[in-house]
């Protein structure tokens, strides 16, 4: 049981089930049948509670903080490059500090990478990165609750960017521009912006899977 939180989903279709579990792996199941609001459905949308009948996974193979997504949608990732916002009564953040990070029912421990300097401080924002102990499935404009390294003060939250960073030059001008250009754009400025920025062009599947996008709406988003 859980709630829907973007998209549909319907009687016969096909699923990825993405543990929360280090090094578990995603699994596939069939929907046989499901409930919406205490009634059997053929289908279900976002900000329904739904109970789920799945063919293929065991009921100890769910955990609390694991995602039900299309086939399309099954990553997971262990780096994230987000917009990191302190509160104004917590400490400044070093660069590398280790968090609690608390993202939809998934908890995990993290360190985070500061791009735009050393040091955070209360009540600012700025980009960084976190690298997380336990992959998770997360997606553009997901937010996320930092928490400090005892788990007992909430320091502050970040929204994700980008779920597929680059390994190297994480801090150039180039990708800092990219990860500007991403904040609060659109799915078609976004992807207009990228195209523009990048010489050597951008992955269309890589994009859609951050933007939650399914793959049938990139046509209409390319034209």
């Amino acid at each position: 049981t859980g709630t829907v939180h973007a998209g549909a989903l319907a009687v016969g279709e096909t699923v990825r089930l993405l543990p929360s579990a280090r090094h578990a792996k995603a699994l596939t199941a069939r929907v046989r049948g499901l409930h919406a609001f205490n009634r059997p459905a053929e289908r279900c949308e976002a900000g329904e509670r739904v109970a789920l009948n799945l063919v293929g996974v065991e009921r100890g193979d769910i955990h609390r903080g694991d995602w039900i997504v299309a086939e399309a949608l099954a990553h997971r990732t262990d780096r994230l490059s987000v917009k990191l916002t302190l509160l104004p009564d917590a400490k400044p953040l070093k660069h590398w500090t280790g968090v609690h990070v608390h993202a939809g029912a998934a908890h995990t421990l993290a360190r985070i990478a500061l791009l735009e300097g050393e040091q955070l401080q209360p009540g600012a924002s700025m980009l960084g990165e976190l690298a997380l102990d336990v992959p998770l499935h997360l997606c553009h404009g997901d937010r996320i609750v930092l928490r400090d390294a005892s788990a007992r003060q909430t320091l502050g939250g970040c929204v994700v960017l980008d779920a597929f960073p680059p390994l190297r030059g994480k801090r150039s001008a180039e990708r800092l521009a990219l990860l500007r250009a991403q904040q609060d754009a659109a799915d078609k400025d976004a992807l207009r912006a990228l195209l523009a920025m990048e010489p050597r062009g951008i992955s269309l599947s890589a994009f859609a899977a951050n933007r939650n996008l399914r793959p049938e709406a990139l046509p209409a988003l390319l034209a």
